[in-house]
């Protein structure tokens, strides 16, 4: 007879002790919407920063670390690195960008996304010949502790086919 009151006691400690369990926290709310639209407003404004050829403010969309790689040349790191190369790259007074996001996504987390899209660009190169470009790119974007997104890879590009070299 002890036996099965000893189960009993048991069983209603074990219920008890899991009915007090502290119900597990919410889930955070889902702001992947709002959270895609702020990486298409960023990524505008650093079109727009680009078309008025600042390569300063295109840098500050950027983190510390980040990683760009441009067709054509090697990978570029950090921001300074990244500014140094915009300058650069940035320097035609007839310099025309045009970029249009073709798809957004946030991670369910909130902390990362990423934007894809095409680019039109236009210049004058310093030879005195017209430079136009079609391509694409894609970016990552990481949150900041702020709420803000900035870029931490960014890459593009051409669609334009390569030279031919002459070998057959």
């Amino acid at each position: 007879m002890r036996e099965p009151r000893r189960l009993a006691g048991v069983l209603v400690a074990v219920w008890l002790s899991s009915s007090c369990a502290p119900a597990p926290p919410p889930a955070p709310p889902d702001a992947r919407a709002q959270d895609e639209a702020a990486i298409k407003a960023a990524d505008a404004a650093v079109g727009a920063a680009a078309n008025a050829r600042d390569a300063g403010k295109v840098a500050s969309f950027y983190t510390d670390d980040v990683t760009l790689m441009p067709p054509n040349a090697p990978i570029v790191t950090g921001r300074e690195n990244v500014k140094a190369f915009l300058a650069a790259m940035l320097t035609p007074a007839d310099f025309s960008l045009s970029a249009v996001p073709t798809k957004v996504e946030v991670a369910r987390s909130g902390d990362i996304g990423y934007l894809m899209g095409t680019y039109h660009v236009m210049f004058t190169a310093a030879d005195g010949k017209m430079v136009m470009d079609d391509g694409k790119y894609a970016t990552v974007w990481k949150k900041q502790a702020d709420g803000s997104w900035k870029l931490a890879v960014d890459m593009f590009n051409s669609n334009m086919p390569l030279p031919e070299t002459g070998k057959k």
